[in-house]
């Protein structure tokens, strides 16, 4: 008996993606951070470490998550999320 199974559709050029995801989450990261910081009465100062988190690539209006990251090969419209986590002075 043989299975017939459907197709798999992946991302391209994956590298270029995670680099884009790493510098929207940083740079977004960094306004919340200065945001927060304006509210306090502080000023932002340098970044002290960056960590980068899992990459995940669900479906799209997917809330799944995996410590070890998700990739949804059964659809063509995917969504890619990453984490990062960044520490700044306060001044």
């Amino acid at each position: 008996m043989t299975s017939v199974e459907g197709p798999s559709f992946f991302v391209n050029k994956l590298e270029v993606v995670k680099v884009d995801l790493v510098r929207k989450a940083t740079g977004n990261g960094k306004t919340r951070a200065i945001e927060m910081a304006k509210s306090a009465g502080d000023k932002l100062g340098r970044l002290v470490s960056a960590r980068q988190g899992i990459v995940q690539i669900t479906k799209m209006n997917s809330s799944e998550t995996s410590d070890w990251g998700m990739y949804d090969t059964q659809t063509i419209d995917k969504v890619a999320k990453l984490a990062v986590t960044l520490e700044f002075e306060i001044e």
